[in-house]
């Protein structure tokens, strides 16, 4: 009979809600809640951990060099940006991405309601 490892570490650990923008270029709303809180986290499936920064909408990981290119111009920035992902599902190395701030874009730093 094996014994379960009911002290595994990984059922100490908070909930981790990846959130994922569109893949179609549809412009999402974000807030970065703090950039210093980037987390690496291996889900033990065999394949590289990956890299997550925390927003309001979730962790977005960003193992994407494309991505960090774009991130890297809004740090310390903590308003609205507007993330839009270009992705072709048949070759995902082939996904852009363009961030900017939603002020930049409609003269308002916050989402009107």
């Amino acid at each position: 009979m094996s014994k379960f490892d009911w002290k595994n570490p990984i059922y100490q650990e908070e909930e981790f809600v990846i959130w994922s923008p569109s893949t179609e270029g549809e412009p999402s709303h974000i807030k970065i809640l703090d950039w210093d809180n980037v987390r690496t986290k291996d889900f033990g499936n065999g394949r590289k951990p990956s890299t997550f920064i925390e927003t309001d909408k979730g962790w977005l990981r960003m193992d994407s060099i494309r991505l960090r290119r774009e991130l890297v111009k809004h740090v310390g920035y903590f308003e609205v940006l507007i993330l839009k992902r270009w992705c072709d599902m048949e070759n995902t190395r082939a996904t852009t991405y363009e961030i900017e701030k939603l002020v930049d874009v409609t003269g308002y730093d916050q989402i009107n309601s």
